[in-house]
């Protein structure tokens, strides 16, 4: 029974993380002559297909919403921003394969400030993560280099939002929070917007924006589902499936293949977070988040 509900966990995250990719997928190709509108009527779309299941049960709702759960929610608006924005400017590939070393990021983070303890093994993931991102915002760098920062920023708010629901917010309500974050990140989109390029976008980028909120909705659900059958460090490493389905949009879509530098960064990330899943058997750290 049990390897059963780990092994339906297992496709539940699977799925969670094609849905993952595909949102962002089609959030680019739903691109008008303003990214950041893009980027505020996805988050409205998600915003519409979760408030009505957050504020269900008012009471619940009404209790979800303090201020350890906004500050969370703020740090995770900030890192979907900045993510989304950061799809118009690099290939999909070369920004799932930096995402994957966000374990990484926030072992660091929660060895630094929360005093976690960890073993040799998984410093050695942590520092070849580091190593491989390198590599993998090199390239990325001389494609965009605002492309580059918003990589960079995405990763760095990601990874507090993880330290800090660790220590402050570990049983937030999951529906809240992804309905508050995303109301944040439809303002912020919103202020982002010129006023010179306001317009409602086009049939087709209707089509595509719908398919994005709906990937990204499916995305933050589903892999809660699956954290509900299957233990985090069975679910964890198929993060990495990211990066395949990545590849596979990028080669399909713009017909775009990581150079030989992109490549390397990309195994020694795969090999580094490895590592730290297998020490964060036996340690007390954060794994990071699949979705």
């Amino acid at each position: 029974m049990m390897h059963a509900l780990t092994k339906n966990g297992s496709l539940l995250a699977a799925i969670s993380i094609f849905c993952g990719v595909a949102g962002g997928v089609t959030l680019k190709l739903a691109g008008t002559n303003s990214n950041a509108l893009a980027v505020a009527l996805r988050s409205i779309i998600v915003v519409c297909l979760v408030f009505p299941f957050a504020v269900w049960n008012r009471e619940r709702f009404t209790r979800a919403l303090n201020r350890k759960m906004f500050l969370r929610s703020c740090l995770e608006a900030a890192a979907i921003l900045t993510l989304a924005l950061t799809f118009f400017q690099l290939p999909i590939s070369l920004i799932m394969a930096a995402l994957a070393a966000l374990p990484a990021f926030s072992t660091f983070g929660a060895v630094k400030l929360l005093g976690e303890q960890t073993n040799r093994t998984a410093w050695i993931g942590v520092a070849g993560a580091f190593g491989g991102c390198i590599l993998i915002i090199k390239p990325a760098i001389e494609v965009s280099a605002l492309g580059g920062a918003l990589l960079l920023c995405a990763i760095f708010f990601y990874a507090a939002r993880d330290i800090y629901t660790r220590k402050y917010a570990a049983n937030l309500d999951a529906g809240v929070s992804v309905a508050v974050s995303n109301t944040i990140v439809a303002i912020l989109s919103l202020l982002l917007v010129p006023a010179a390029v306001w317009q409602a976008p086009d049939l087709g980028n209707v089509v595509m924006l719908l398919l994005s909120g709906l990937a990204a909705t499916g995305a933050g659900v589903i892999i809660l589902r699956a954290h509900q059958l299957a233990p985090v460090s069975k679910l964890a490493p198929l993060r990495f499936t990211s990066i395949l389905w990545a590849l596979a949009f990028d080669w399909l879509v713009w017909g775009f293949v990581p150079d030989p530098l992109a490549w390397l960064g990309i195994a020694i990330i795969s090999f580094s977070v490895l590592l730290i899943f297998k020490a964060g058997r036996s340690s007390n750290f954060p794994k990071g988040p699949i979705g």
